[in-house]
């Protein structure tokens, strides 16, 4: 508890107001402890406090104390504090970035649309409605655990129209450009820069210029119908140019190809892939890729036979080793399980703010039909929307930190060489215990914890917690 209060605390100076840092505190614990699937209804239910908490927490979300943008900015100071992050050959920092579909079916609740589902499990439906959120997290490692820590989550679709009307035009951008923005920014802070690690999706010349504009390098995987071109050969000295409009770039490679073209180059090197070390063979190669002369970027593109198949990574760094951008490639699958963390264990995607203010929802919309939210003209309305919108950013900002410290925790004990029996596990396969054990352990040992034995943060929950004798659980012993 001495580690994740020391966190809590470095978070204090993202509110304005005691009372408002002491429901967040109470909030993150809940988090911690697992709330269920319950929402606000599971936070109550997890730290057992009073019925009448659950208004406060309601109001807590749509405080005007704090915003999600702010406190996720000193988390994301915390986690360089506190974390040990993950470095490569040159120092550099490994940023992650990806985005997950939440189902949510609420009528007048802000960002929900219908989402193609692109899961090859049959079970699942082809479409969706809910949130696309945005998730930004950091590599950390440490006695052979590798984690994602998330750093933030954000709505990345459907809000466009609500973000202009306060003038944010940067969350009004595309999931793919919102994503890379937020991964440039996030490397500004990082000391000694940071690598990006990210899915074929986000891979377009406008997230490979926003790149090179930052300091952040971006490693994504390229797909085998792309197009590279060599570059032009400088003419040498007297040489006399040919007839005809100078060409801008040299021989076209379809990058599929070079796997049989230029077999002959590939090498073969040891790398650590997915937690696991295997022999590769492996070659890299400096195209232009882009349609015409303007949109052309310089990128290296690694080509690599691996244990799994065939794969072609490209990198903004042309300077970087093919087999260090393999490896942080491979770190990039951490991030989903990340995702699964929160989805599973914390519940973060699991608020329902509405407002009767918000057009209801028209499961029948066409694609290309006017925004719903253009016909939203009040001024006060538009305030409810945002309120709204920002109560479900914080929800899944608190449940990102909470899982975050369990991880970091997590890491904690397999750094010790501890594996401490937190709950009933049938077949324990990790190092140190997974972040969902953590969450029970650390709900199991709050509960054990009278109020005056809790300090720091913790403190927070005395008088809000129920007594033993306030439940009515006895009468259930009554029962002849």
């Amino acid at each position: 508890m001495k580690f994740a209060d020391k966190i809590l605390q470095s978070l204090r100076p993202a509110f304005s107001r005691e009372a408002t840092f002491k429901w967040f505190s109470a909030i993150a614990i809940g988090f911690m402890c697992g709330p269920g699937n319950a929402g606000m209804a599971g936070i109550v239910r997890a730290l057992a406090l009073s019925f009448a908490s659950y208004s406060s927490v309601e109001r807590f979300f749509r405080s005007t104390a704090f915003c999600a943008e702010t406190l996720l900015l000193y988390w994301r100071r915390a986690v360089l504090a506190f974390a040990p992050l993950h470095r490569i050959f040159d120092g550099r920092a490994v940023l992650i970035s990806d985005g997950t579909k939440q189902a949510h079916e609420g009528s007048h609740m802000p960002g929900v649309k219908k989402h193609s589902q692109e899961s090859e499990n049959s079970s699942k439906p082809s479409y969706i409605f809910g949130h696309l959120w945005g998730g930004l997290g950091i590599a950390a490692s440490a006695g052979g655990l590798s984690l994602c820590i998330p750093l933030s989550l954000a709505i990345h679709n459907g809000l466009a129209e609500a973000f202009r009307w306060k003038g944010c035009e940067e969350r009004a951008e595309s999931h793919v450009m919102q994503s890379v923005r937020a991964l440039c920014e996030a490397s500004q802070d990082i000391d000694g820069g940071a690598v990006g690690a990210l899915d074929a999706y986000f891979m377009s010349l406008g997230a490979v210029k926003m790149a090179k504009e930052s300091a952040a390098a971006l490693i994504m995987r390229a797909k085998p119908s792309y197009v590279g071109y060599e570059k032009l050969e400088e003419p040498k000295a007297g040489e006399k140019r040919g007839r005809g409009r100078p060409r801008t770039k040299g021989a076209s490679v379809k990058l599929a190809s070079v796997f049989e073209a230029e077999k002959e180059l590939f090498a073969k090197e040891s790398a650590v892939l997915y937690g696991k070390e295997e022999t590769v063979l492996v070659h890299s190669k400096t195209l232009l890729w882009g349609k015409t002369e303007s949109e052309r970027e310089e990128l290296l593109f690694v080509f690599a036979c691996t244990g799994s198949g065939q794969i072609i990574i490209a990198c903004t760094d042309t300077g970087m080793p093919a087999v260090e951008a393999l490896e942080i490639y491979s770190l990039r699958f951490s991030i989903e399980s990340a995702f699964k963390s929160l989805k599973q264990a914390n519940k973060c995607f699991g608020a329902r703010f509405w407002t009767k203010a918000m057009p209801k929802l028209d499961r029948y919309a066409k694609k290309g039909s006017p925004d719903s939210l253009e016909a939203v003209s009040d001024p006060k309305d538009q305030a409810k929307i945002l309120r709204a919108i920002e109560a479900t950013e914080r929800y899944a900002a608190i449940g990102c930190i909470a899982a975050g410290i369990l991880q970091m925790l997590a890491m904690k004990l397999a750094e010790s060489g501890k594996r401490p029996a937190m709950r009933f596990v049938r077949t324990a396969h990790q190092k140190a215990p997974s972040v969902e054990s953590v969450s029970a352990g650390f709900g199991i040992l709050l509960g054990l914890s009278p109020d005056e034995e809790l300090y720091g943060a913790f403190s927070k929950l005395k008088g809000l917690r129920m007594k033993p004798h306030e439940f009515d659980i006895y009468c259930l012993d009554d029962i002849a």
